[in-house]
């Protein structure tokens, strides 16, 4: 199931019922303008979610996997202010380097819309419908504590990268101890589901007049995981040793559409990263200097305990980085043989995955390594062709230049 639903403001509900209308012959447009449009979501979710169910198989492990060359993949048309569209600007900032070689390699491992599994804990904690930002939450602490496990002798290149063999992506995904065992993730999930249900309440009781009924305290409860939630709880919860770098849209050109604390979310934290909608359009136009994404990391300080008792008490730092502040970051870690940031949570407008950045081995030789970002989902779709993809293997393998020149600047992404 492909999902059609986007958190935050950045969708219409009427792009919302129009896709239902391709999707479920039962949804007619003639209907559609019977219902109000928080009526089109609501109903568009109902049938998709119905629909999704008609194909759960007795249990919820997903096992399609998808690969993608680099050289295969695409980024963005950008509309730009006074200009013509172009494609995003070419990251590492130098006419004539290429993308780093490598591939995108997407696993699917437990599918979130499996009902007689997850069903239960998502109404305890009024959970939303959709539950792909709660897993990637709950992968952000996973993995790094399967990926420990699974390495049995953590090998990094010069560039900092971790080396991990066919056998130990196979454990770290495994449905007996990994990423597609329930008793494995659903502990974590649910607590991703508790924190983010206490934290909404949270706000609600801090802002009661905005919530003066049941109805409308509930659909806060139950919308969709926000960018900033999922930030939240990095900077949280991230283990010390593991940096997670959120590869996040810029929303401020949606601020006009966002309410609650999105809204004032947005305004502190994207405003600076300008973008505006053409003529009051869902259309995005930038200026130079604007950027199209940027990076929220969440890391431990150096020194901090690594135990799992104290990961709560732990000091960690937040950095926001817009383009040209990773290049100075990751160039910053090479200079010290730092270990290269391998997680990746990553916000695809639309759906959001976990990656792990590595030089997995081949399956053809193996003796040989390749640069991969490997994807982490919990739905059965294909989103390797989706520009955040692209955008966070080339983040991801920065300083893999195949002309060995640095770049020196960035302007817009």
């Amino acid at each position: 199931l492909k999902p059609f639903w986007l958190k935050g403001p950045r969708k219409s509900a009427r792009n919302a019922w129009q896709t239902c209308i391709a999707r479920n012959s039962t949804c007619t447009a003639m209907s559609a303008e019977h219902l109000s449009e928080e009526e089109q979501i609501a109903l568009a979710l109902k049938l998709s979610l119905e629909e999704s169910q008609t194909h759960l198989g007795e249990h919820p492990q997903l096992y399609q996997e998808f690969r993608l060359p680099r050289s295969e993949a695409t980024l963005e048309q950008v509309a730009r202010v006074g200009g013509p569209p172009c494609v995003e600007v070419d990251i590492y900032g130098v006419e004539g380097t290429r993308p780093a070689a490598g591939a995108l390699l997407q696993i699917n491992t437990l599918d979130q819309f499996h009902s007689p599994t997850f069903r239960k804990s998502a109404e305890e904690f009024m959970s939303p419908n959709s539950t792909c930002g709660l897993f990637t939450m709950a992968h952000s602490i996973i993995v790094p504590k399967l990926l420990t496990q699974a390495v049995e002798d953590a090998v990094s290149t010069a560039s900092g990268y971790l080396r991990l063999t066919r056998n130990e992506l196979e454990t770290l995904v495994s449905a007996k101890g990994g990423l597609r065992d329930v008793d494995v993730v659903l502990p974590e999930l649910r607590e991703a589901m508790r924190w983010l249900h206490e934290n909404r309440e949270k706000w609600i009781a801090g802002h009661a007049a905005d919530f003066p009924r049941t109805t409308e305290r509930n659909a806060y409860l139950r919308a969709w995981v926000a960018n900033y939630e999922i930030s939240d709880w990095l900077c949280a919860r991230v283990l010390p040793g593991s940096g997670v770098h959120f590869v996040r849209y810029n929303q401020w050109p949606e601020h006009a559409d966002a309410t609650h604390e999105e809204s004032v979310r947005i305004a502190k934290e994207e405003r600076q990263y300008g973008g505006c909608r053409v003529d009051g359009k869902e259309q995005v136009s930038y200026a130079d200097g604007d950027v199209l994404f940027w990076v929220d990391s969440s890391e431990v300080e150096k020194g901090a305990a690594a135990t799992e008792g104290t990961c709560h008490e732990v000091k960690r730092t937040r950095s926001k980085r817009c383009a040209s502040h990773w290049r100075a970051f990751r160039h910053d870690a090479l200079k010290h043989s730092a270990l290269a940031p391998m997680f990746f949570p990553v916000d695809l407008n639309g759906h959001f995955v976990f990656c792990l950045a590595c030089e997995l081995q081949s399956e053809e030789d193996s003796s040989a390594y390749e640069n991969s970002l490997v994807v982490f989902n919990t739905t059965s779709s294909r989103y390797l062709d989706w520009p955040s993809m692209t955008r966070t293997f080339d983040l991801a393998f920065l300083d893999s230049l195949d002309d060995g020149h640095p770049a020196s600047s960035w302007t817009m992404l």
